[in-house]
């Protein structure tokens, strides 16, 4: 068991974007240096899958996909390109690879490649849970005529509170019963999550102190979010038709290209967003439903 789950840990450091320069050693004369980008996912618990592309005027050419073998630190992969056969072995320390290329049979060095990982967009995201002795999964109302609801969950800053539907008691006891009204003084789901969360559905952590409640983190829930991650095609002006608007006033659609398609997102794009064409974006959204507001807001956008 511990030798499967150092391989499972192994695999995943591999599994990402590297960026780097794959140069010749001169034993190849129809060989030349280039800039390189592998896109690496997992295949198996003990392989990965490499697109690796060139770059060519600041766009990435393919150049081919193989398979690699990971063991620990390293991946091994051979490679037939019809004419010559290679195997590429290379060795990871922290974010930063390493490898070579050798022909085969004869095992002499054709290419040395240097890359770092590429940060992951996605990383900057939302915590997908939340624990505590008590979670509770409930949806913020309209902040009207609530002045009578207990206030049964608090952080150290009282003052900002909002109105919550229990829809489900997830773990523990709680005092407020499924589908009743509480509130829930929280001032930091303004600053993580912004100013306007009426109508979303959101997990809620707590534990017991004394004669209340104390907030020990919260999420939106995973029915309530989403994630769009792809590369950035083309920015337009304006809400393009059949985008997914997730602003109340659009002023930009962003066209991703994903993993399951092209999607096109309608959004207010920050001022000190600098959207750049050919880069990994990643949005996390929220669902909200009730009055004649869009249907998703954007909680975070990362490029």
């Amino acid at each position: 068991m511990l030798f499967i789950a150092a391989l499972l840990f192994s695999t995943s450091t591999f599994i990402g974007t590297w960026t780097g320069r794959s140069e010749c050693t001169g034993v190849r004369k129809a060989c030349n240096d280039e800039s390189v980008v592998y896109h690496i996912v997992k295949k198996s618990e003990d392989t990965v899958s490499v697109s690796a592309s060139k770059l060519v005027d600041g766009r990435e050419v393919l150049m081919g996909e193989f398979n690699f073998h990971i063991a620990g630190d390293t991946m091994t992969g051979d490679y037939d390109s019809g004419s010559v056969k290679s195997r590429w072995s290379f060795t990871r320390k922290d974010d930063a690879m390493t490898g070579t290329a050798v022909l085969l049979p004869g095992g002499e060095v054709i290419r040395n490649v240097s890359l770092r990982k590429t940060p992951d967009p996605c990383d900057a995201g939302i915590p997908e849970s939340v624990d505590g002795p008590i979670v509770i999964r409930g949806t913020i109302l309209e902040a009207t005529s609530n002045e009578h609801r207990p206030l049964v969950g608090a952080d150290e800053i009282r003052r900002l509170w909002v109105p919550m539907r229990v829809d489900e008691i997830v773990k523990g006891s709680f005092l407020i019963a499924q589908g009743a009204v509480f509130r829930m003084a929280v001032h930091s789901i303004a600053l993580s999550f912004g100013g306007d969360p009426v109508g979303e559905q959101f997990d809620v952590a707590m534990k017991k102190v004394g004669s209340g409640y104390a907030i020990l983190g919260f999420t939106p829930s995973a029915a309530s979010r989403m994630q769009v991650r792809g590369k950035l095609m083309k920015v337009t002006p304006g809400a393009a038709p059949g985008a997914l608007v997730a602003s109340e006033k659009p002023d930009t659609t962003l066209h991703l290209e994903t993993a399951s398609g092209n999607v096109a997102i309608a959004l207010e794009l920050p001022k000190t967003s600098s959207a750049k064409v050919g880069e990994e974006v990643c949005l996390f959204l929220i669902r909200r439903s009730g009055g004649q507001r869009t249907p998703w807001r954007i909680l975070r956008i990362v490029m």
